[in-house]
């Protein structure tokens, strides 16, 4: 039985890598033994069954994280190295120059391509910067001459050409993903670049979503309460919405906007919203909803659009990505233009009226989330890594 250790930068966790790993380790434990190594760890979280022994790198000083992870991938008879997410920082570890060459590294890029862009935006130095300074770097972006941001942007393409060459596979998300990884990034190893949709929890396997009519009035935003998701945004979208016909807005999830957020729908007096905070059964909220909807700035899927499909749960959510559009695509779903604010708040008016929602596309949202069962994607992921062994 051959030995795997996934690297990631926190687990277990709270964020979609974290859970897809987990979902992943309950499913290839019947194949292989499992091991993990990570940054940082929330202790409270609890870690799937399945896995012979979780391990923490000793600290922040990069020579003895190396010579840790050296060790532990000789002493532990590593086969196969899954690179969780593609960190840089985490990936200059499992590279290294002393690394054993003869054991595979399988590297999984979980957010989009080219999601380095938005990470300029959100540097302190950047966001702290004056509108006037913030217009000069726009210009300067598109004539090709704002040097911060292209230094940033040239150091992710280094890094993933580097992950890339030295990896045995590189994993992206949706197949939609592909051509512009290896176009974006330069890639020259592109047969090896392939695309593995994150699956959905051996748990939702066995639901039965309950019929349209025996649901409550609900649209649920299930996520991480942050800046990157706009929650704020979709306070502002539901505020518009004067008659709101006895539909709640229930916000699960914890994050550092929570306070905020709840002052804010206090100061504006916006109705009908419910915060659930964080939870690791989603699942308890799935199953009653109508609707669901993701107002992010940038998202690599969306895991809580293919959970929510699972339990019939309608999907609403803007065109951010080629891989929330993958997954909305032939669902029952509504894709709305970015920021076409417009047209998302006319979508929730006529939520509320009862214009928009039914057993059909309740069925088609359930039908699509089979393509993401982890019975179809773990023999995927235990050919891969018998691949990679072979090869």
């Amino acid at each position: 039985m051959k030995n795997i250790l996934f690297v990631l930068n926190i687990y277990p966790g709270k964020g979609g890598i974290e859970s897809v790993t987990s979902t992943l380790v309950e499913y290839l434990c019947r194949y292989f033994r499992i091991y993990t190594l990570s940054l940082s760890e929330i202790p409270e979280v609890t870690k799937p069954n399945g896995i012979e022994q979780s391990f923490v790198f000793p600290g922040e000083e990069p020579d003895k994280n190396i010579a840790f992870f050296n060790e532990l991938v000789a002493r532990l008879n590593i086969g196969v190295i899954i690179n969780q997410g593609m960190f840089l920082h985490i990936s200059d570890i499992i590279f290294n120059a002393e690394r054993n060459r003869k054991v595979p590294v399988i590297s999984c890029l979980h957010g989009m391509p080219m999601y380095e862009k938005n990470i300029f935006w959100n540097m302190p130095a950047v966001k702290a910067a004056s509108r006037s300074v913030k217009r000069k770097w726009r210009i300067k972006m598109m004539l090709n001459r704002c040097k911060e941001y292209n230094n940033l942007l040239d150091t992710f393409k280094k890094g993933h050409q580097r992950i890339s060459a030295e990896s045995a596979r590189t994993v992206l998300l949706c197949d939609e993903y592909v051509s512009s990884y290896n176009k974006y990034y330069d890639i020259v190893n592109k047969g090896y670049v392939i695309a593995v949709s994150n699956p959905l929890p051996q748990k939702y396997e066995s639901v039965k979503p309950l019929k349209w009519d025996e649901r409550k009035d609900e649209i649920l935003f299930v996520g991480r309460v942050c800046e990157e998701k706009r929650v704020d945004l979709l306070l502002n979208l539901w505020s518009r919405v004067k008659n709101k016909n006895g539909w709640k807005l229930v916000i699960v999830g914890d994050g550092e906007s929570l306070d905020e957020l709840k002052e804010l729908v206090s100061r504006h007096k916006i109705e009908n919203v419910d915060f659930r905070g964080y939870t690791e059964t989603p699942e308890t909220y799935y199953k009653d909803a109508k609707f669901l909807v993701l107002t992010s700035k940038f998202e690599g899927l969306g895991m809580c659009l293919i959970e929510a499909m699972r339990y019939g749960v309608v999907p609403v959510a803007f065109n951010v990505s080629d891989g929330v559009k993958s997954v909305i695509e032939e669902s029952g779903g509504m894709l709305v233009k970015m920021d076409d604010n417009r047209k998302f708040v006319k979508i929730l008016k006529a939520i509320t009226k009862g214009e928009i929602g039914d057993e059909r596309m309740s069925d088609m949202a359930y039908a699509k989330s089979m393509r993401y069962s982890i019975n179809t994607i773990g023999p995927r992921w235990v050919k891969i890594i018998n691949e990679v062994v072979e090869d």
